[in-house]
């Protein structure tokens, strides 16, 4: 069985800063694959692993609904 999860990402300065990245790097050593649903606008998500996607969304609602626009 495939292991999934989804990473709800929001900086007011639109980085993806060192916090993020440690926590990018550890979800990508255990989960088979990751999705960071980021709020920010034109945040750059460097080092993407293979199973690792980004979705942008509009910063609307509240950030535990960034997992519905991921479809799982």
């Amino acid at each position: 069985m495939s292991t999934a999860a989804i990473f709800a990402h929001f900086d007011p300065e639109n980085t993806f800063n060192e916090s993020c990245k440690i926590i990018k790097k550890e979800l990508e050593s255990l989960f088979d694959y990751v999705i960071i649903v980021s709020t920010s606008t034109n945040v750059i998500v460097e080092d993407l692993g293979k199973n690792t996607t980004l979705i942008e969304r509009p910063n609307i609602g509240y950030d535990f609904v960034s997992h519905i626009v991921t479809g799982k």
